[in-house]
């Protein structure tokens, strides 16, 4: 991609794409050179609520629910509330993906964002500045930090716990709002927590249970 097209400043506002669980976003990372992809992939599809034409910024992922289904809603509510700096998204069965990705990155034609896995591959990107580590500026920036630390799933109860951490200056109470999904993508449950108050740069646990059994995957929406 045209290093212009979206700066570093430009993916503070991804925040929006946090609001995931670990296990759907997996890896997130910005390509660090090449052009716009211009075809979806092979076994993938660029649905029509992917993103305008021309977008700024383009973004790579897997196919298959429930992930699938978070990772549209997140790209899509981006876009709507950004729609000057909107992401068009391209979905790739895993195969298909790992050969596609892999190809595009070497050619310099990746796309702005890429979903993968920690590891060998990610690596061999950074080691030869094919991508940008995006780590340091969202800890120096983000005003809010969430971590899960436990995603259980039990016959009749779902459990999410983890932290918030208050990156401001001032103390602030916190809402979670965060939808259980079924192995479909469908929500069969939506919980919201307040957390807090939390202290400037300080951090405070959270723990949500919901009487629902059969969650395969969670969302939850920019905490406010």
């Amino acid at each position: 991609m045209d290093p212009s097209t979206t700066s570093r400043r430009g993916f503070l506002k991804l925040a929006g794409l946090a609001g995931l669980s670990a296990s759907a976003v997996g890896t997130l990372a910005a390509c660090g050179g090449g052009a716009q992809p211009t075809q979806p992939g092979a076994g993938g599809s660029a649905p029509a609520g992917g993103g305008p034409a021309g977008a700024a910024a383009s973004y790579w992922f897997l196919s298959g629910q429930p992930q699938q289904a978070v990772r549209e809603e997140s790209v899509k509510r981006f876009s709507a509330a950004n729609p000057d700096t909107a992401i068009k998204y391209t979905e790739f069965q895993n195969d298909a993906y790992k050969t596609k990705i892999k190809t595009a990155i070497g050619a310099g034609q990746g796309p702005t964002i890429i979903w993968g896995w920690g590891g060998g591959g990610l690596r061999e990107y950074v080691k030869n500045n094919q991508v940008e580590d995006l780590t340091s500026f969202f800890s120096e920036n983000a005003p809010v930090k969430v971590a899960v630390n436990e995603f259980s799933r039990r016959p009749a109860e779902t459990v999410l716990a983890g932290t918030i951490k208050n990156m401001g200056k001032t103390s602030k109470t916190y809402t979670l709002a965060v939808e259980f999904m079924d192995k479909g993508g469908n929500v069969v449950a939506t919980e919201t927590a307040s957390v807090g108050p939390v202290a400037a740069n300080g951090t405070q646990s959270f723990r949500i249970n919901v009487a629902k059994g059969g969650v395969y995957g969670y969302r939850y929406k920019p905490v406010t």
